[in-house]
């Protein structure tokens, strides 16, 4: 998807008829709305995880032997990914319309649902590279207590 500059119409063009703009934008916000609930569901999930990570790393110097080092090891990676999962973001959507604020209600509307979908695209990716993120701090932790446990089990 191109930039929202080269897909809005000039401004200084007559408004054209565009009947349908209002349900459009309506669509387009409800969209961006389902994604911001998902970004905040991938946040919290990635909270626990690392909250739990704390949690196996602090109970960690019980456990001895390999599997100690191991588990805590895993499990501080895990923490890792489950941050970088849960890393802040940050979506100006003014820097883009900055420019529009004193066009005509109808411009500005246009250019509204053009950089709202332009950064539609840009939040899918950034969605699924947090998906990845998670999945993998999941898959790390499981690991993680996987060992510590089995290093529980044959503590005498």
């Amino acid at each position: 998807m191109s930039a929202p500059v080269a897909i809005v119409r000039s401004v200084t063009e007559p408004d054209p008829v565009l009947p349908s703009l209002d349900l459009v934008l309506d669509v387009v916000r409800a969209s961006r709305e389902e994604r911001r609930g998902h970004f905040d569901a991938l946040d919290t999930k990635a909270g626990v995880v690392l909250g739990f990570a704390g949690v196996l790393v602090t109970l960690s110097p019980s456990i001895h032997g390999a599997s100690r080092h191991v588990g805590a090891s895993l499990a501080g990676c895990s923490a890792m990914l489950a941050l970088v999962a849960a890393w802040p973001r940050s979506f100006d959507l003014l820097q883009h319309f900055r420019a529009y604020v004193a066009e005509r209600p109808e411009a500005s509307k246009l250019v509204l649902v053009d950089v709202l979908d332009f950064m539609e695209g840009r939040t899918d990716k950034i969605i699924k590279l947090k998906g990845w993120f998670l999945r993998f701090s999941l898959l790390l932790m499981a690991a993680a207590v996987a060992v510590m446990a089995a290093g529980a089990a044959t503590m005498k």
